[in-house]
């Protein structure tokens, strides 16, 4: 081997040992369970709740769009992603012309909700009829859309809805749009195949916005605000809203998105049906370990796989200042520092988790960690 290739490799290692410093004399643990722990006060009582919107959010935001324009992806999905929005774009699936843009949306982060087939009044047609137009969309949109399976969400054309035609929603979609107004925090079950929503209409006024947006922070509820086409030259009309009020609206939105959960119809749909279905408890307490449970009735996977609920757990003063460490059920970790005593926590949950949480000294945490046993 010639001397230039041993140079090479001698300073390749050598750039390898610097980068991954930091370095330190001292032995440490190598395993969770071998960590030194910080016991409780004395007559300390931990506390958990599930918060009502995801990250302890005041209410929810839903930005919507209906009856499947090009001005959807040319101009009103840009905007979003200019302020860190996602939306729920609602197709009646005869429309589309071509997937690829609609593709290229949900590759994004955007859902994409059925708006029917052939966007008729519901409430008008026969239930065989209707049927059929929920079916052919939701295939539509699996067939079409890689990655797109199940089709969460569905807004009826004209907010129209009957009775009857809940039962066949229920049977392809997690939830439905068909009311007007500002749902409840307590929205579940049947409720949420009968959410309320905004529409977005002439004369586009900015303090009407601001207004809606400021009830639904006094009842900690879920607006979903809806758009039919957003233009840049046409006159405006019912339908249309000039590019101009579109941007102030998105505008006044971010300005309070430190109040505001903005996500999606299906994620925030999800979320409410979780906390609906979840238990959380203390299980069980020690002088330094807490050991939380949270247990979800079964059957509603399909939806909620992905889904995570925002735990606040109040957690011992003696623990500040070190590192939190929780332990899942499926022996996965993660730690934290400690800067309060009360602690905000998303936990990715699935059918049903297991916590155990305990606080380590900052410097016995150190080296790379491995689960024992």
């Amino acid at each position: 081997m010639s001397k230039a290739t041993w140079f090479f490799r001698f300073g390749v290692l050598g750039a390898i040992l610097i980068l991954s410093g930091p370095w330190s004399c001292e032995p440490g643990p190598t395993a969770v369970s071998d960590l030194p722990r910080v016991a409780m006060e004395p007559g300390f009582t931990p506390a958990v709740s599930i918060c009502t919107w995801k990250s302890d959010k005041r209410a929810a935001l839903t930005l919507a769009f209906d009856d499947t324009k090009e001005s959807h992806y040319l101009l009103a999905a840009p905007e979003l992603e200019q302020r860190g929005f996602v939306g729920t774009f609602n197709l009646n699936t005869r429309d589309v012309y071509s997937w690829r843009p609609w593709q290229h949306l949900f590759e994004k982060g955007h859902e994409l909700g059925s708006h029917t087939w052939s966007h008729p009044n519901c409430s008008l047609i026969s239930e065989s009829r209707f049927l059929q137009e929920v079916s052919l969309a939701k295939l539509d949109l699996e067939r079409h859309i890689s990655g797109l399976k199940p089709v969460a969400s569905f807004a009826y054309p004209f907010g129209a809805n009957r009775a009857e035609n809940t039962r066949i929603v229920s049977r392809y979609h997690l939830c439905a749009r068909c009311g007007h107004g500002i749902n409840s925090p307590d929205t579940c079950g049947d409720g949420l195949f009968e959410l309320k929503g905004i529409g977005a209409y002439p004369p586009f006024d900015q303090a009407q916005l601001e207004g809606q947006l400021e009830r639904t922070l006094k009842r900690g509820g879920w607006m979903i605000y809806y758009f039919h086409s957003v233009v840049d030259s046409l006159p405006p009309d019912r339908y249309h809203m000039p590019l101009a009020f579109f941007q102030q609206h998105l505008d006044a939105i971010a300005s309070r998105r430190d109040s505001f959960w903005i996500d999606t119809q299906r994620n925030i749909a999800e979320y409410l049906s979780l906390r609906h279905n979840a238990q959380i408890e203390i299980e069980s307490l020690s002088r330094d370990e807490i050991n939380v449970r949270i247990r979800t009735r079964p059957g509603s996977s399909m939806w909620l796989y992905h889904t995570e609920l925002t735990v606040r757990i109040k957690l011992p003063e003696s623990w500040r200042g070190h590192s939190l460490i929780i332990q899942h059920a499926n022996g996965t970790f993660s730690s934290r520092t400690l800067t309060q005593g009360s602690e905000t926590m998303l936990l990715r949950i699935h059918n049903s988790d297991e916590l155990n949480l305990f606080a380590t000294p900052q410097r016995a945490h150190r080296s790379p960690l491995r689960v024992s046993g």
